[in-house]
């Protein structure tokens, strides 16, 4: 793929930001008879999505809508954004469906993914395929040295800057125009959840010698591989699989002595100590 020059400033005459207001204009017209993107499919928005406009002087703007360009989990970008020419009325010569599906982009190189703050990896103009042109979108680059950020890393909402390269048809794509309402924006749905399970062991605290004790737990966020309670009595429960804050119970073998209970999810413990009730005697 060839690479040109980074783009001069899009700070520009008067003429040239009423004529890209105008498309701009004509562009949410025409979102309106925006298709359907290819193969949709659920889109579960793991990390968030991308949405906003982004600028490309060679085919005008592009439209980011959320529920179509997903971040998943992984940091890779899905989905597709839609590319149409505002000053093509008809719809006769537009780019189209711009995917950044990894099933699209092999003939490219690595599926797009955001790292922390910077987006690497490439987009495609599906619409390419055996019209003599690769349609491949490189996010990032270094001859010259050129790539997209996203401010505050992916835990964080925000803007993103900077340039993609898409050969000769394409050109570069400013990611944060800021003619009109462009820009494209990075909106986080993930909600961290606990960090780890957090146990809670209940029981009595004496009991009569030789009798047993009713344990209750409580554990939110659950370790997949179980929890454990043992007792240094020797009594062992067994792998048990609570349910996320849902109450179970078990019961002890017999209690002989002050013994301590030890309830155990991954690196996380509660314990507590059942006693035995002093036996007085007359004198």
């Amino acid at each position: 793929m060839n690479t040109r020059l980074l783009p001069r400033s899009i700070s520009s005459p008067v003429v040239f930001l009423a004529v890209a207001a105008a498309l701009f204009l004509v562009l949410v017209a025409l979102r309106q008879v925006t298709p359907a993107p290819p193969l949709a499919h659920a889109q579960t928005t793991d990390l968030g999505c991308l949405s906003g406009y982004a600028w490309s002087d060679n085919i005008g703007w592009i439209d980011f809508t959320c529920s179509n360009v997903p971040v998943r989990s992984s940091g890779t970008i899905e989905g597709y954004a839609w590319a149409n020419p505002s000053d093509d009325v008809a719809l006769t010569n537009n780019i189209g469906w711009i995917s950044f599906n990894p099933a699209d982009t092999a003939t490219c190189g690595a599926a797009a993914r955001i790292t922390g703050t910077a987006l690497s990896g490439w987009a495609k103009a599906i619409s390419a395929d055996g019209n003599g042109w690769d349609g491949c979108i490189s996010l990032s680059g270094s001859s010259p040295s050129y790539g997209v950020t996203l401010s505050g890393g992916t835990g964080t909402s925000g803007g993103l800057t900077g340039y993609a390269w898409g050969s000769d048809v394409v050109g570069w794509i400013d990611f944060a125009h800021t003619t009109g309402n462009s820009g494209i924006t990075f909106t986080t749905t993930y909600i961290p959840g606990p960090s780890g399970p957090t146990p809670l062991l209940q029981g009595p605290t004496q009991v009569r010698k030789g009798t047993t004790a009713t344990l209750t737990y409580t554990v939110t966020s659950p370790s997949v591989e179980g929890c454990t309670i043992v007792g240094i009595n020797g009594y062992n429960s067994g792998v048990l699989y609570p349910t996320d804050g849902v109450p179970g119970s078990v019961t002890t073998t017999a209690i002989n002595a002050n013994t301590r209970f030890t309830l155990t999810c991954g690196t996380a413990v509660a314990s507590i100590t059942v006693g035995i009730i002093p036996i007085f005697q007359e004198i």
